[in-house]
């Protein structure tokens, strides 16, 4: 091998050790597949959805997604305490993608979710809920729901925008409002009280953070 292809073979091995910027070398580390593989939950969360995600086209034409590995790393990462597994396990729970409708653990699950403040969650709970799915039919504690998903969408950084473009904050307030259209003003008040048992803190406006 000459000098040039010698040089070649060195600089290759340096780049698949390390990276180079400013002086400082950077080692990419285990791939997030790796991670995963053990028990990173954020990892177990990234590769659900990067490599079962359905966000790519299958690659082969009219080809089916699979959904149950998504599912199967969404569960391993819900149960690991990554809280944007939540949500997404309890999506798939509730609409049969990748495994058997199962109401009560989208409930579950999205449950989870609200406790931990997430406000999609929060707001697919209270249809739930209001639908008497999953759990039994309870329109004031589902106005509540929405009371608290309304809060913290807020104070959300990005506020959640579903795939037909439409901000959270007007699902939430087109929810509330046909939920109210069949509650009495007592019903209402008592919803917001069970809201704020919950979460003291929605006495007070959001805070954008």
């Amino acid at each position: 091998m000459g000098v040039s292809g010698r040089s070649g073979a060195v600089l290759a091995g340096a780049l698949a050790a390390s990276l180079t910027f400013g002086g400082c070398s950077f080692n990419p580390g285990p791939s997030t597949a790796q991670r995963a593989q053990a028990g990173d939950p954020k990892a177990q969360y990234d590769y659900a959805m990067n490599e079962y995600g359905g966000e790519v086209l299958p690659s082969t034409p009219g080809a089916a997604y699979t959904y149950g590995p998504q599912v199967a790393w969404l569960l391993r990462s819900a149960q690991g305490g990554y809280a944007p597994a939540f949500c997404q396990l309890a999506l798939h729970y509730r609409d049969g993608s990748g495994t058997a409708v199962d109401k009560v653990q989208a409930v579950n699950w999205y449950r989870r979710g609200a406790v931990a403040h997430d406000p999609r969650c929060e707001w697919e709970l209270a249809q739930l809920i209001a639908a008497g799915e999953g759990a039994p039919r309870d329109p004031v504690q589902a106005y509540a729901w929405l009371l608290v998903a309304q809060w913290d969408d807020g104070r959300a950084k990005k506020p959640f925008i579903r795939g037909s473009m439409e901000p959270l904050s007007q699902l939430i307030q087109g929810d509330l409002d046909s939920l109210a259209a069949n509650l009495t003003a007592a019903q209402i008040a008592q919803a917001r009280q069970q809201a704020l048992s919950w979460r003291p803190e929605l006495a007070q406006p959001p805070v954008p953070q």
